[in-house]
């Protein structure tokens, strides 16, 4: 069942016995998120993530004291979210909701909470509640967030605080319980105060506000910790969805008596010596950036732990903790052996006796044949990688960055083509969310990058994308829209992109553009409201064949401020998503290429209302959506192997479109572990 590898064992590890006079009660926790990663590392470790899950809940003595958890970012819109809709699918889970899939492969494999991540909300409150409850299908687990609140102006339900997690399917609490082994686990949830500017929570509402710091937040978590300690409840777990271990490493000094601290977000790479790194025929992982689990103390001086792997399945965390009498975590009973990161591998599954959880694989395997065949379906040719790793394209420019800006400015203007004509591209680096090709580790430990190949569960074709590969990469296909901008509002769009530069593990806002370049400069003020940021030194437009167009801003300031510029984006930012401040702009003469709507002056776009499909060649997509741009950019100028794409990826320093001043780029060894590690939090 889990192939030629199988064979291979590792030294099993085994139970350490609680009947040590100090230890009142031992926990096991189990716990994952962010499955918003790579397509292909899902489908390759899918299977032996559930197998490991079973490995673990079948323990004769730890067992029944099993927590098994998420600290959110379940799905995501994409390949495996809308393959929910197929006939294969409902035939299975008695669904045809987008997204649905993945909460009941979660079903199968006995998840007892999640907390509220972010992309759970990405297609709005609407699209969750389908999601989680429709039809014949229910998720059988509760999500618990503390600062999210008016459940009830949206299509998700609330349920009763305290209420234990069997009776609570698919309901949004505070807190839950969890009785294990006759010992009750208190579980409080936490998401990101970020939520209105990185997602699409709708009607409801997050605290703190804007901008907040941990010790804002502390207060609201700690209301719910007192409701449960008040209760006679003393072992606490939070579920944080904070994006930013170092946020969760705060939140715990500024919290008392939670235990334990599952971090989600930021996919860091927590382990150890003892632990397995993931290696499958896709991806290999070069090394834990974090060592498993972090402890510190909390306000009153308790200990806490810190736990989080990396995402997509490819690890299982796995905290074997002990309590004394008074619920008090024993540090010292901590064993780094059974402790950890466990790869989702064969080798792994075989070292500690998994067995296939195959009604989840069922699931799966479904989904991996909808979606085997859109990787079937060229639509362009590369000879080069194009990085889309969180760690490369939020914060510097890369080819795909490029070439995603560079055709939504082609598409715009095929779309305007004898009404208007778009000067230049601007979209956030946040919105790619994977990278076109392959990460293969070489024989001295690092990776090389590849262009797409014909390997992996998903197939495909030698470097060819296909629609697969677009639906993994612009997972939103947000909507292009064209705006009019002026030269000193281009500058404060771009500066908000640059605001979190240097301080942030990876800024989504982080611009990747076309039709202009720009030199920037971390070390000067960033933007904290309209016109204040100082950090664009030099911005350009660029002729059609590549070359210096007109200078706009010169060593900081305006040179030309008398332009009217045609930008196209993303309605995605255009409606103020990653704090862009498009409402701010003067006369934006705003006008949706995704849908044909019209907006400003009929003298100045007569025939926007006959915005549609302008007889390309692509039809996967809806038009003017971004995978439509990618797709039909790639058809018209790489859609054959003799027209490959090939320009290889630039040093940083190199760079043109977007050169930095004075930051040092990543380095090459951060950039292909692929790690998400944490960066900078609002502490205070």
């Amino acid at each position: 069942m889990f192939g030629a590898l199988s064979a291979v064992v590792f030294a099993s590890p085994s139970y350490a016995a609680d009947d040590n006079n100090d230890v009142d009660f031992t926990l096991q926790l189990l716990h994952f998120s962010d499955v918003d990663g790579s397509v292909y590392d899902v489908f390759e470790s899918m299977e032996y993530f559930g197998a490991l899950v079973n490995a673990f809940k079948k323990d004769p003595k730890l067992g029944p004291k099993t927590l098994f958890v998420s600290s959110g970012d379940n799905i995501i819109p994409g390949p495996r979210y809308f393959a929910s809709e197929s006939d294969e699918i409902e035939s299975i889970t008695g669904s045809d909701e987008p997204g649905h899939a993945e909460f009941a492969i979660l079903n199968e494999l006995g998840l007892h909470a999640s907390a509220l991540g972010n992309h759970e909300l990405d297609q709005g409150t609407g699209n969750l509640a389908d999601a989680i409850n429709k039809d014949d299908f229910i998720a059988g687990f509760p999500f618990v967030t503390t600062n999210v609140s008016n459940f009830e102006q949206t299509d998700l339900e609330r349920g009763k605080d305290g209420t234990i997690v069997e009776d609570l399917g698919a309901k949004f609490v505070k807190y839950a319980l969890k009785i294990l082994d006759g010992e009750t686990i208190g579980i409080v949830g936490v998401s990101t105060p970020e939520m209105p500017i990185i997602t699409s929570p709708g009607d409801l509402k997050v605290y703190p506000t804007l901008p907040f710091t941990t010790s804002d937040l502390a207060p609201i978590v700690q209301e719910s910790v007192d409701t449960l300690t008040n209760k006679g409840i003393n072992k606490i777990v939070l579920l944080s969805h904070l994006q930013n271990l170092n946020c969760e490493k705060s939140l715990a000094r500024k919290l008392k008596n939670v235990d334990i601290i599952v971090a989600g977000g930021s996919g860091a790479m927590m382990g150890d010596e003892n632990d397995v790194l993931y290696t499958s025929s896709v991806a290999a992982d070069t090394a834990f950036t974090e060592t498993y689990p972090f402890l510190t103390n909390d306000l009153s001086g308790s200990p806490t732990a810190v736990v989080n792997v990396s995402s997509d399945h490819k690890y299982l965390g796995r905290l074997v903790a002990h309590f004394d009498g008074n619920g008090v975590l024993l540090t010292n009973r901590l064993d780094s052996k059974l402790n950890g990161a466990y790869a989702a591998t064969p080798a792994v599954v075989s070292s500690v006796g998994g067995t296939p959880a195959e009604a989840a694989n069922k699931i799966s395997n479904a989904l991996m044949e909808v979606i085997k065949a859109k990787y079937a379906k060229p639509i362009g040719y590369t000879n080069v990688y194009l990085d889309g790793r969180r760690y490369s394209v939020r914060v510097q420019e890369t080819r795909l960055g490029n070439l995603s800006a560079e055709a939504n400015l082609w598409y715009a203007n095929k779309l305007l083509e004898g009404v208007a004509t778009v000067d230049v591209s601007l979209k956030n680096g946040g919105g790619i969310r994977s990278s076109i090709g392959i990460e293969r580790q070489n024989t001295s430990g690092k990776l090389d990058l590849l262009p797409p190949s014909s390997f992996g569960k998903l197939g495909g074709t030698d470097k060819a994308i296909s629609q697969g590969h677009l639906e993994s990469a612009f997972r939103f296909d947000n909507g292009l829209v064209v705006v009019d901008v002026l030269p000193s509002e281009l500058k404060d769009l771009l500066e908000n992109g640059l605001r979190d530069v240097g301080t942030d593990d990876a800024p989504g806002e982080f611009p990747q553009v076309a039709g202009m370049r720009f030199e920037y400069d971390a070390t000067y003020q960033p933007r904290t409201s309209k016109g204040s940021g100082q950090r664009v030194r030099k911005l350009v437009l660029l002729n059609r064949d590549g070359s210096d167009g007109t200078l706009l801003v010169e060593n900081g300031s305006l040179v030309n401020n008398d332009l009217r510029i045609k930008l196209v984006s993303l309605n995605f930012l255009v409606n103020g998503g990653d704090g862009y401040p498009f409402g701010e702009l003067s006369d934006p003469n705003r006008v949706n290429l995704y849908d044909g709507q019209k907006y400003g002056d009929e003298e100045d776009y007569p025939d926007a209302n006959l915005l549609q499909d302008p007889g390309l060649n692509n039809s996967f997509s809806e038009t003017g959506g971004e995978q439509d741009a990618f797709a039909e950019y790639m058809l018209a100028f790489h859609g054959n192997v003799n027209q490959a794409y090939d320009e290889a990826e630039l040093d940083a320093g190199d760079d043109r479109r977007i050169r930095s001043l004075s930051l040092n780029p990543i380095s090459a060894d951060a950039q292909t572990a692929g790690a998400r590690q944490a960066g900078a939090c609002p502490i205070d």
